[in-house]
């Protein structure tokens, strides 16, 4: 009997780090329950910026010389980003911009990968089984108080704006006839999502599987077949489309995009500039708005990034954003090879999905959501039928260079994050800490190790200023409260109500009455700014009757207000004045 030679296919184990580093790691590493606490967020940019450099030497060490994209996505994603670094340009508030742009340029950096992603079967495992472990701890954080499931993303928003992207790589699964597998996973993704309760991101499930449908059932007779689950979608948003306007314009939402909507229209063209929306919609806000209980002093986004888009990059943004989705969708609707190895039907739900989901919802605001989206886009538009060869010219080749420029870039940005993010803000949440304690020397020495590293960080100098005021060391709160107004962001958060009491702490009555009055502006239902104005106007001014009105405009915003009551109470008492006399 001879000798039978089989030959075994060697495995790449570089190949497989490059999944686990990128669906484990950069969606579940999470180290913010533990000390040293600081914005989980921060770890998983830096995780994608190091898994993108880990595929620049990859290709790099395999000596890859082309690829196969879609050159119309490619132009239409470097138009969008290059947009948005123009936008820096004339954002007037540059550091702002400069924070901004730093998750675009990794975004950017992702969305070149993924043209160059050449989607195996064990991507779509590791990442499933990232998200399998993402949903088991969710699910036990629902039943276990205090029943607010976060798994690995600090918000139950940003976990359902991550997951609705791997929910879909079940229908991969069933299509690759791994039933028990794909079935399992598609009931334990969907109770997540129904745990969730997240109405935006469940709404975006839905019309993500009437893509589902359709592209099952594309080539397959009766030809109208596919078109079932838009019908059903359209018919359905027609029959709760009463409900849900109702509960729009009683939503905070509505308020926030009445905001926002003024301040597209007074630049719709090009927007405020890249990162600056938080910056000048104070100056647009509704203001009925802080009549919500949701309200908040500091609005970091319209939670709607199309609206986001607007604000900063003018329409010009938002069309070059939906133009690269769609494009990116059309460039995998005639990828004969994605539907031959069915992932299509994984990479078009996703997308749009996501699009969806982030009509009510700031998800791609968030690395934990955009990192992920912006590389399925850019991998939608890969392997469309037409290779780019990267040449050499004058012995250089162009593709080391390529590859060499992308590394650089994305460790730049990894080591750049580590330091001038992640360290002050481990600072930043050491100093809140201290604080809750009433340890305010401990607090001040950390925000001013965190202010030390990022000079911009506004809210370690804010928090600084309020420690500074706490222990009694006015002096220092107020320059460092007029160093925000002055030359970080003018009008931050309660910055002109703080500075109104500080005055009133130093007894310059006049000083404080004129702080108030800017802060009153901003928030004209602000019944502590109200009540203090109404003590200036009787303790400075002696203007009783300007206190009475002060007083009645708190009465009539909250009608059980103990000092308005109590003043208004002794002010009726008490006898009338006139010209500085006692009226008998």
């Amino acid at each position: 009997m001879k000798n039978v030679k089989t030959e075994t296919k060697k495995v790449d184990v570089f190949r497989l780090v490059l999944p686990f580093v990128f669906f484990v790691l950069a969606a579940l590493v999470n180290f913010s329950s533990f000390p040293g606490e600081y914005n989980y967020t921060l770890i998983k940019s830096v995780i994608g910026s190091i898994f993108v450099s880990l595929v620049g030497i990859y290709y790099l060490y395999r000596k890859k010389n082309g690829f196969e994209f879609d050159r119309l996505t490619f132009f239409a994603g470097s138009a969008f980003f290059v947009w948005i670094l123009i936008g820096c340009f004339y954002a007037p508030f540059k550091y702002a911009a400069a924070k901004y742009m730093e998750n675009y340029l990794l975004y950017f950096l992702l969305f070149l990968v993924g043209l160059t992603w050449e989607w195996k079967q064990e991507d779509a495992i590791i990442w499933s089984i990232s998200a399998v472990i993402a949903c088991i701890i969710g699910i036990i954080e629902s039943i276990i108080p205090p029943k607010y499931p976060v798994s690995m993303f600090g918000n139950p928003d940003f976990f359902a704006g991550f997951l609705i992207m791997p929910a879909f790589l079940s229908f991969y699964f069933l299509k690759r006839k791994w039933n028990v597998y794909g079935v399992i996973y598609l009931l334990l993704t969907f109770i997540t999502l129904f745990i969730l309760k997240t109405r935006s991101t469940l709404a975006a499930y839905v019309v993500g599987l009437a893509f589902v449908l359709f592209l099952f059932f594309r080539r397959k007779n009766p030809s109208y077949i596919k078109w079932i689950g838009f019908v059903a979608g359209i018919i359905g948003f027609s029959i709760l489309f009463p409900q849900i306007e109702h509960k729009f314009l009683h939503n905070i939402r509505y308020f926030i995009w009445r905001g926002t909507w003024q301040m597209i229209l007074a630049k719709p063209f090009l927007g405020w500039g890249t990162g600056n929306f938080m910056n000048f919609y104070p100056y647009f806000r509704y203001r009925p708005y802080f009549l919500r209980p949701e309200a908040t002093p500091l609005t970091n986004h319209p939670h709607d990034i199309y609206l986001e888009l607007w604000s900063q990059h003018g329409i010009i943004g938002v069309v070059l954003f939906i133009a690269v989705a769609v494009i990116a969708i059309s460039s995998c609707l005639r990828n004969k090879k994605y539907e031959e190895f069915h992932w299509s039907i994984f990479i078009i739900p996703a997308i749009v999905g996501v699009l969806i989901d982030n009509i009510l919802s700031i998800n791609l605001a968030n690395p934990s959501t955009s990192m992920f989206f912006w590389f399925i886009v850019g991998s939608a538009a890969a392997f469309s039928g037409r290779k780019y060869e990267f040449s050499v010219i004058n012995k250089i080749s162009l593709n080391k260079i390529f590859y060499g420029i992308i590394i650089f870039v994305s460790l730049f940005l990894a080591v750049r994050g580590i330091y001038y993010r992640i360290v002050p803000d481990v600072y930043l949440k050491k100093a809140i800490a201290y604080r809750d304690m009433g340890f305010y020397k401990s607090s001040v020495r950390n925000y001013k190790k965190a202010c030390a590293i990022d000079h911009y960080d506004v809210i370690a100098y804010y928090k600084m200023a309020y420690a500074y005021a706490q222990m009694g060391k006015y002096g220092k709160a107020l320059n460092v409260y007029q160093f925000i107004n002055k030359s970080l962001f003018p009008h931050f958060a309660e910055t002109d109500e703080n500075i109104g009491i500080i005055y009133m702490n130093l007894h310059d009555g006049q000083e404080a009455e004129k702080y108030f009055e800017t802060a009153l502006w901003f928030d004209p239902y602000n019944v502590n700014v109200l009540d203090s104005l109404a003590s200036i106007s009787i303790m400075y001014d002696n203007n009783e009757k300007k206190a009475v009105e002060y007083l009645k405009e708190v009465i009539a915003i909250k009608p059980k207000d103990k000092y308005a009551n109590f003043v208004l109470d002794k002010l009726e008492k008490l006898p009338k004045m006139e010209k500085g006399r006692v009226k008998k």
